[in-house]
């Protein structure tokens, strides 16, 4: 076994440890690491640094994450169901085709981060910063997203069908082909005479 297999075996010990006892794990160092098709369902954790992790494709499904920080990590095919995160860093990220029904992801930093094809229907990220982040083709139907920023984000061809996108901004986001089907647009920004034709599509 390598120095670098027993440092994954380490970490998964302590997560699982504190998941068996319902504690908050705390203070884990994952950065760079290869932890692809992990179980960490359920896991509560908080002071988590895992930038550049390779998590693709685990089961993350009712984890709760806080002030945790996954700069440029890999979470593409993730399972994030039922996920309650809170003040964290995932700027870079790269979430593309994750499960995210019913996923909190509040008052974070996502800037530049792939939501490609994602399904977060029904989530919560009220409060996060998505500059420059991308969601072609994301599905974004009944999410709460007030206070969000998605300014010059892509969100071509996303379903924002019933969403609350109160006092988000969208200037200078792409928005060709974008659902706004029942979207609430109270007090939202978006470029100068955008905002006229968007109202139209509601």
């Amino acid at each position: 076994m390598t120095e670098t297999d027993d440092v994954k075996k380490n970490i998964m010990l302590k997560l699982n440890l504190a998941k068996m006892n319902d504690e908050m794990a705390t203070n884990i160092e994952m950065s760079h690491l290869d932890m692809s098709f992990s179980d960490l369902s359920d896991v509560m954790a908080e002071v988590v640094i895992g930038n550049e992790v390779n998590l693709r494709a685990s089961n993350l499904m009712g984890i709760t994450l806080r002030d945790c920080e996954f700069k440029k990590a890999d979470l593409e095919n993730c399972v994030l169901e039922n996920a309650d995160i809170a003040d964290c860093c995932f700027d870079g990220a790269n979430f593309r085709n994750a499960q995210m029904q019913r996923t909190k992801l509040a008052i974070s930093y996502c800037d530049g981060a792939c939501f490609d094809e994602v399904d977060f229907s029904n989530g919560d990220v009220s409060g996060t910063l998505f500059h420059k982040a991308s969601f072609r083709n994301a599905n974004l139907t009944g999410v709460d997203a007030e206070d969000c920023s998605f300014r010059s984000a892509d969100l071509r061809g996303a379903n924002l069908t019933d969403g609350n996108f109160s006092k988000v901004d969208f200037r200078k986001a792409k928005l060709d082909g974008v659902v706004w089907k029942g979207a609430n647009l109270a007090e939202a920004s978006f470029d100068k005479g955008i905002r006229e034709e968007i109202l139209k599509l509601v």
